[in-house]
């Protein structure tokens, strides 16, 4: 008897290990979206996030007021990719990356558009941890002394786990323009780092 009860404890522990394998791989961005804290988020509250998801699944056009009285729209829903316009010059992107059969990795591209596009690349876990940023992957172009700035804008692709990076030169007036103002660069996600595409 006292056999039978250990082997029917082992299959239960069993069962719930899958079970919690099976959600981690079923992951879904829009519960991720929905549960994302408010102090990486400011401008809408959980009942706005969950709001833009009904009205997308349900073919309704998916803007809320944000918390700052301005119109903010979920865009493009998928099961791994989001992106919303959080006002007329910022835009959110978020994709799940497969991490080697672990928990998924959340990329995150905050951009603001005006006066030149530049993002911030960030990654958590699917919990909103804070993971050791890849963001140093992105590289310097053009004078390093401070007369050029180099502005990145990083776009994640919905299709595939790629990100793109366009880098802009923008020259002070009292400098002669010479060269590509504009450089694009492709990166893959290798399930732990993103690696340039040749």
């Amino acid at each position: 008897m006292r056999t039978y009860i250990i082997r029917i404890m082992a299959i239960i522990v069993l069962l719930g290990s899958i079970g919690t394998d099976n959600a981690k791989a079923q992951a879904r961005i829009d519960t991720i979206f929905a549960n994302m804290p408010d102090s990486l988020l400011p401008y809408l509250t959980r009942n706005n996030r969950l709001d833009c998801i009904d009205f997308i699944q349900n073919n309704m056009k998916a803007e809320v007021e944000n918390l700052f009285g301005t119109k903010s729209e979920l865009v493009v829903l998928t099961d791994d990719y989001l992106q919303l316009r959080l006002n007329s010059i910022t835009t959110l992107e978020m994709k799940l990356l497969k991490s080697g059969g672990r928990d998924s990795v959340v990329c995150l591209s905050k951009t603001i558009l005006s006066p030149e596009p530049f993002s911030e690349l960030t990654f958590f876990d699917t919990r909103w941890n804070a993971l050791k940023s890849t963001s140093h992957f992105i590289p310097l172009w053009g004078d390093r002394g401070g007369l050029d700035y180099i502005m990145h804008e990083a776009r994640l692709s919905k299709d595939d786990e790629t990100v793109t990076i366009n880098m802009r030169r923008i020259f002070s007036k009292d400098r002669e323009l010479t060269g590509d103002t504009v450089k694009t660069l492709k990166y893959r996600w290798n399930g732990t780092t993103l690696e340039q595409e040749l």
